[in-house]
């Protein structure tokens, strides 16, 4: 992610919708950053009811497209493959006890 820090920046330098009423020889720490979708991971239900199911004959692989295309709906993906495989395992473990 980039961020740019510019520390000690003379307020008059800045538009006068961002100066707001700082006085023009204030110093400021001015700081821009990209912003970002918040993620939004499988909630602690969804992954349970996935892990209910029977396992495919291709393993873990259909469980996780289904949670990438749940993700993507979103707009990003909320989790790793490998914290999802790790996830999924861990509720299967939790069931078989």
């Amino acid at each position: 992610m980039n961020k740019i820090v510019l520390e000690h920046y003379p307020a008059g330098k800045l538009p006068k919708e961002l100066r707001g009423d700082l006085p023009a020889d204030a110093l400021v720490t001015l700081t821009v950053e990209p912003e970002t979708e918040r993620l939004t991971p499988l909630s602690l239900d969804q992954l349970r009811d996935i892990a209910r199911r029977p396992t495919s004959p291709h393993g873990d692989f259909d469980i996780l497209a289904e949670i990438q295309a749940s993700q993507a709906e979103h707009g990003a993906l909320g989790v790793s493959m490998e914290e999802a495989v790790t996830r999924i395992r861990q509720l299967r473990d939790e069931w078989d006890s």
